[in-house]
């Protein structure tokens, strides 16, 4: 039963009931010797039963003193209503002066209803339990009461509506009156509402209905200047002044009504409505129009726009159904159109309805980067309340997405389809088919649900056909199809579960995980999620050809306990998908427990029989832990192997605390050999400072891992800083005996070998210098006893220098100098110094050389070397395709020879000149070359003599 009907069935129960209990009160008098002393009882016991009448679970009346003379002129000290959360209404110092003898004529009339005060905290709760039936045939529009119900005068001297109810306190006076027939036959009302305080405002309403000769009158007026109750009720930004105003009259036969409000310069609405007499009944149209966007906030006015607009007709037949003829909205984001049939009985429907948006629309402001020509939903609304098909058909047409990701997994056209039938009485919906259709894939549901979701019984699908239309989405190119399926279910008492299996058939992702997972791989997994929020992850599998993942996790009052394991049989078909030999079999299991802010994670990897690039470490361990995740992880990582039948070792400790990471206790250890030190990273600028230590006894140990044959030792020391915020380096490093195995011979041998160098600003603009010196050793088969090479500079500009002095009979000698120098793209080398002596035959720069580098840019120019008599000069350059230059040889003995091969014995000078030009393709060459007095050393006498 609605309030106002509660309300007028609660004033006549109590005028009859009062009536009727005056001869009890009487016989009450005269039993106690009283007279009518013992009224205060009798009155008591009225609000009891009155009390008691009304009273349930949602609703909670008390009933103060009643005074006065009782059926006819009393009062009442105060009334509270409440629910389940307490009180909400208060009634203070209330006066009823009712006229009995009116009940003689049908009619219950008061002459007067008046309350001093009354406070309205808050908005009821809505009622629990089960909806009453609903009305069967067409309805009144007054509500339809034994008898008839009048007040000739209404009045509430004070009505405040708390702050809670409208967002602030506001203090009313009301003053009206209401005439009601009995059955709902006729209608008239006037009330007046005026605001009290420092911010007035009225409202006046007349209404009058008289359904015997259809006639209406409606008349409202309401104002309120800046920062109104209005204003702040609808939350119109700057609370304007407020004017409405509505304006109807005359027979439902030919009725016309005008509605227009307006917020001073924040929004308008106006309307014209009309009722006119049809052979089929009554046609009821409105138009509506305006600019509401500051009603809506700041997310959905931009889908109103400026000017939506509300037009439509409604058939009304005598029986009371309704046909729409149709009903349209159009608003900037779509156009939605509803038409069709509303049976005499509410409950029977034939509907059709369509929303369109097109290429202007606002809705794209939503989906930025995302276009489309037209976008539509339709469908149907058919049967009964109880039993009501809905269909539903959604269509994108010519989709486009500026990410062509997106553009390959939605295709041109994305699709909706769904049927569904409807209990709206018990909330039971049986999903026959809802499916969503793009080009890369396809999702579908079906099932049922009860009590508007209370329970749901669901069969959920995806399928994608061809993975290749999600390379782009996944940033690798992909073959194969996917299939997943599974229930999903919820309970009454909302636990919600979900169990999905499925498999991906000729999978192909060209990464490792191919060797892995294979063509063929199965998918499972079951989730709850349950009513306190708690959510449960079991059963996660993934099973490919090679390789099995397996997981759980649980997120139960904020805390997570996940654990899983990756298991590979095989290395060997990852390392040729990684395109890396490797061999052996792994397992990797990793845990994390603990609450959302500070997680603590577990790794171990083990790794069986392992070998990578033809290195064989045999049983390799891995394990990690970290502590305070996300927000300062720490923890540490420690790693054991064998190398050449010794152990392998690296252990590290590490912390982040915001941008900073320390990594501290570092060792790494084979056999004797250690590397320990400390470094501590600045993320923000990608800055470090610490120190590595190295001490390198045995490189022998080493051999397995640098891929050549080693002896000796080795030490040296990292130092790095940041002064100013600017990376900076030193190293030190030395070697003694070092010797690097060839196939022929050492490749490098050296008593001893020393590095140093400093670096400045080793991200930006890096600078500085470095020396390296070896003593008593060889390379590529020549003895030396001192090498020497430095450069001191920056990468822009810097000098190098160079020297070399063999050992033995004939001894080499070198000395390089010059300068480098990097211009953009183009690098320069200048050659100052270049001069040496090798198998018996000195050689010298006779002026600078220069050399240039870049991109498809090769140049050398003014290259003069003199040996003896004999001379080299070149010119010679790559531009792009094209070639040029100039290359000549004067009196360049044949003995040369022997700096290409020591074994070529040859006597003789050349001498020859060469013009180059043309291009890569179609080279073309002017050669002269002239050999004189060429001898072979098995030739006693020359040759050839030219």
């Amino acid at each position: 039963m609605s309030g106002l009907r509660r309300l007028i069935v609660l004033l006549l129960a109590f005028a009859v009931l009062t009536g009727a209990v005056l001869t009890e009160a009487a016989r009450a008098a005269d039993t106690e010797g009283g007279g009518w002393g013992p009224a205060n009882a009798v009155r008591r016991w009225i609000a009891q039963t009155i009390e008691k009448a009304v009273n349930g679970p949602d609703l909670q009346v008390r009933i103060g003193t009643i005074g006065g003379a009782v059926p006819i002129n009393f009062t009442i000290s105060d009334v509270t209503v409440a629910d389940r959360e307490g009180v909400w209404l208060r009634l203070e110092d209330l006066r009823v002066n009712l006229a009995p003898t009116a009940l003689l004529t049908g009619r219950a009339k008061a002459d007067a209803i008046e309350a001093q005060r009354v406070v309205v905290e808050r908005a009821p709760l809505p009622t629990e339990g089960p909806e009453p039936p609903p009305d069967q045939g067409p309805t009144s529009l007054l509500p339809s009461l034994p008898v008839g119900v009048a007040v000739d005068k209404l009045a509430i001297a004070e009505l405040v509506l708390a702050e809670p109810l409208i967002g602030q306190e506001a203090r009313l006076k009301i003053d009206g009156s209401l005439d009601l027939a009995s059955g709902g036959s006729s209608l008239e009302a006037h009330l007046n509402v005026d605001r009290l305080g420092d911010q007035p405002g009225t409202v006046a309403l007349d209404v009058a209905f008289n359904p015997d000769d259809k006639r209406l009158d409606l008349n409202l007026k309401a104002s309120e200047p800046a920062g109104g109750l209005i204003a702040t009720a609808l939350n119109i930004p700057g609370a304007p002044p407020v004017n409405a105003s509505l304006d109807g009259q005359g027979s439902l036969d030919d009725w016309k009504g005008t509605f227009t409000a307006a917020a001073e310069n924040a929004a308008r609405l106006a309307a014209d409505a009309t009722i006119k007499a049809v052979p089929e009944g009554h046609a009821v149209s409105i138009a509506a129009s305006g600019d509401v966007a500051s009603l809506l906030g700041p997310d959905i006015a931009p889908l109103a726009g400026p000017q939506p607009a509300l037009k439509g007709t409604v058939l009304i037949a005598p029986d009371g159904a309704l046909t729409l003829q149709p009903v349209a909205v159009e608003t900037a984001a779509a156009t939605a159109n509803l038409s069709g049939r509303v049976g005499a009985d509410r409950r029977s429907l034939d509907l059709r309805y369509e929303i369109q948006a097109g290429p202007d629309s606002t809705l794209h402001g939503f989906a930025p980067g995302i276009a489309w020509r037209e976008g539509t939903v339709s469908g149907t609304a058919q049967g009964t309340l109880d039993a009501l098909t809905v269909v539903v058909e959604g269509l994108i047409h010519d989709l486009a997405a500026d990410d062509p990701a997106l553009a390959s997994v939605a295709g041109p056209e994305v699709r909706l389809d769904g049927r569904a039938l409807i209990n709206a009485d018990t909330g039971a919906v049986g999903i026959e088919g809802l499916t969503l259709t793009t080009a890369a894939a396809s999702a579908g549901a079906q099932g049922s649900v009860t009590g508007w979701g209370q329970t749901a019984d669901v069969t959920v699908s995806l399928n994608a056909d061809d993975l290749s239309r999600l390379s782009a989405l996944a940033g690798q190119p992909l073959a194969g199809s996917l299939a997943l399926a599974g229930p999903v279910r919820r309970q009454e008492d909302g636990t919600l579960t979900a169990g999905l299996s499925g498999a991906l058939r000729g999978l192909q992702t060209g990464t490792p995980a191919d060797g892995v997972l294979g063509r063929d791989v199965s998918l499972g997994a079951q989730a709850v999620m349950e009513p306190g929020g708690a959510m449960r992850l079991t059963d996660l599998t993934v099973d490919g050809r090679n390789g099995r993942l397996t997981g759980a996790a649980a997120l139960v009052d904020g805390a997570v306990d996940a654990k899983t394991r990756l298991e590979i049989a095989d290395l060997a078909p990852v390392g040729t998908a990684a395109g890396t030999e490797m061999a052996g079999g792994l397992t990797l299991d990793a845990t994390a427990r603990g609450p959302l802010d500070a997680l603590v994670a577990e790794a171990a990897l083990h790794a069986r029989n392992l070998a990578v690039q033809g290195r064989r470490f045999g049983d390799t361990r891995l394990n990690a832990t970290a502590e305070n995740l996300p927000a300062a992880p720490q923890g540490r990582v420690s790693a054991r192997t064998e190398l050449a039948g010794a152990g392998l070792t690296a252990d590290a400790a590490y912390a982040l605390d915001g941008q900073v990471l320390r990594i501290s206790d570092l060792a790494v250890a084979n056999g004797p050999n250690r590397i320990t030190g400390a470094v501590r990273v600045a993320l923000d600028a990608m800055t470090a400072t610490g120190k590595l230590d190295g001490n390198l006894p045995q490189l022998q140990a080493l051999s397995e891992l640098a891929g050549v044959p080693l002896t000796g030792a080795a030490g040296f020391t990292v130092a790095l800083d940041a002064p100013n915020g600017k990376q900076a380096a030193n190293l030190t490093a030395n070697a003694t005996n070092l010797r690097v195995e060839g196939e022929g011979g050492p490749l490098l041998a050296a008593r001893r070998l020393t590095a140093n160098a400093d670096v400045a600003d080793a991200l930006g603009n890096a600078s500085g210098k470095a020396r390296v010196e070896l003593q008593d050793g060889a390379a590529a088969g020549n003895d030396l006893s001192r090498v020497t090479a430095s450069v001191d500079g920056s990468l822009a500009k810097a000098a190098f220098r160079a020297a070399a002095a063999g050992a033995g009979s004939d001894p080499l000698g070198l000395e390089l100098a010059g300068e480098f120098t990097q211009n953009g793209a183009l690098n320069r080398i200048r050659l100052d110094r270049l001069q040496g002596r090798y198998s018996g035959e000195s050689f010298r720069l006779t002026q600078p050389a220069a050399i240039a580098l870049g991109d498809r840019r090769y140049e050398v120019s003014g290259l003069r070397l003199v040996s003896g008599n004999a001379q080299l000069a070149a010119d010679l350059g790559l531009n792009g395709e094209r070639l040029s230059g100039e290359l000549r040889l004067d009196r360049v003995p044949m003995a040369l020879a022997r700096l290409a091969n020591p074994t070529l014995r040859l006597d003789g000078t050349l001498n020859a000149q060469a013009t180059l030009g043309g291009t890569v393709r179609r080279p073309q060459a002017d050669a002269t070359v002239r050999v004189a007095n060429l001898k072979a050393q098995q030739t006693p006498r020359p040759a050839c003599r030219a």
